[in-house]
C-alpha cells in the first residue's frame, strides 16, 4: 500500500466514524473497504455541494468557477479576474443563460472577489463542516467546461500564507479556481484560490480560504470596497519571544515609526491580541487592512505603553 493511499485510507476512516483498531475477539469482521466507502461517499458529497456552483462567463466566452452564496451574491477568486477581465462578466443560469452581473469587492489578502447577480436561483444554504485539521478529505469542485468536475485529496496543513490559506495534497485545474472546497459530507469548507503567481497553476498542491475568513470580509465585499493588507511597517525575529516581540527595524515612514516606536521595543500586544510570540505577532497581522485603526500595546525600559496605528499599504 503507498504511503499516500495509507493516509487518505485513515482520513476516511476518521471521517465516515470507522473504527481502526484490531476486536479483541479471535472472530475478525471483515475491514471496510476504503475504497467502496469512497465511491459512495463522494457522489452524494457533490450532488449535495454542486447547487451553490456557478459558471462565470467573460466576454470572449471563456469561463471560470464560482460560489453562489445567495440569490444575488457569487464569490470566486481574484485569477478569475486574470483569465476574463472585469468588464462582461456574466454568471450562467443552470439553463446557460447570461444573468446581469457586476464587480462588487475584493480581498487582497484573500485573494477573493464577490460579484453582485440578478436572477440567480436562490441556493440552498451553504453546511458547515468541522475545524479543519490536518487529515480532513476534500474535493476541490468547479464547472468550468459546463459540467462538475472534481479532484479528491487531503488537507495537509492549515497555516499557509501567513495563516490566510489552507493547503491540499490535490491537483487543481485552473477551471476549478474559484470553486468550493467541500468535505465528504458536502460541507462547503473553503474557496478554491490560486495563491501565487510563482507556483504555476499544475504545482500538484492547491490552496483554499477558509470559508469563515471570506465571512468576515463578507458585508464589506458587498458594499463594493476593495480591501487591501494592513501594513505597520516593523521587522520581527523569526524565532524566539514567550514575554513579547522585540522589533528588529522599524520604517521611520510606517504606521510603527510615524508613532514613535525604535527597534527594541517589545511588542506585547495588537487589537487586544496578545502577541507574545513571534508567530502570535504574525496571527494578528493577517486580518488587518489598510486604513484600520488599531491599538497596539509595547514596552520600551520596563515601561509599558499604548498608542493608535493607521495600518498603511504595504511600502506607502
Amino acid at each position: 500500500m503507498s504511503r499516500r493511499w495509507a493516509g487518505l485510507e485513515l482520513a476516511l476512516f476518521a471521517a465516515l466514524g470507522l473504527g481502526v483498531c484490531e476486536p479483541s475477539s479471535m472472530a475478525r469482521p471483515p475491514r471496510a473497504d476504503p475504497g467502496s466507502a469512497l465511491a459512495e461517499v463522494l457522489p452524494r458529497a457533490i450532488e449535495r455541494a454542486q447547487a451553490c456552483l456557478v459558471r462565470i462567463q467573460g466576454p470572449t466566452g471563456r469561463v471560470r468557477s464560482g460560489v453562489a452564496l445567495d440569490g444575488r451574491t457569487v464569490l470566486t477568486c481574484l485569477s478569475t479576474l486574470t483569465a476574463l477581465g472585469e468588464e462582461d462578466l456574466a454568471v450562467l443560469s443552470p439553463s446557460g443563460r447570461r444573468l446581469p452581473t457586476e464587480l462588487a469587492g475584493r480581498d487582497l489578502r484573500l485573494r477573493v472577489v464577490a460579484l453582485r447577480v440578478e436572477g440567480l436561483p436562490e441556493p440552498p444554504a451553504l453546511g458547515r463542516g468541522r475545524p479543519l485539521a490536518p487529515g480532513r478529505l476534500c474535493l476541490a469542485l468547479g464547472a468550468a467546461l459546463g459540467t462538475p468536475s472534481a479532484t479528491f485529496g487531503m488537507v495537509s496543513a492549515t497555516d499557509r500564507f501567513q495563516g490566510r490559506a489552507f493547503q491540499l495534497d490535490a491537483p487543481a485545474d485552473p477551471g476549478n479556481y474559484g470553486g468550493p472546497l467541500i468535505d465528504v459530507e458536502g460541507n462547503v469548507i473553503g474557496l478554491l484560490v490560486h495563491v501565487d503567481e510563482r507556483l504555476g497553476t499544475r504545482s500538484g498542491v492547491a490552496f483554499g480560504i477558509p470559508l469563515e475568513r471570506i465571512e468576515a470580509a463578507l458585508p464589506r465585499l458587498r458594499a463594493g470596497e476593495i480591501l487591501e493588507p494592513g501594513w505597520l511597517g516593523g521587522r520581527i525575529p523569526r524565532l524566539g519571544g514567550g514575554e513579547g516581540v522585540a522589533l528588529r527595524s522599524v520604517a521611520p515612514q510606517g504606521p510603527l515609526g510615524q508613532a514613535g516606536l525604535k527597534p527594541g521595543d517589545v511588542i506585547l500586544s495588537l487589537d487586544g491580541r496578545p502577541t507574545l510570540t513571534p508567530e502570535a505577532f504574525r496571527a494578528a497581522q493577517v486580518d488587518l487592512v489598510a486604513g484600520q485603526r488599531v491599538e497596539l500595546e509595547y514596552a520600551r525600559d520596563g515601561v509599558r505603553r499604548k498608542v493608535l496605528l493607521n495600518c498603511a499599504r504595504r511600502g506607502r
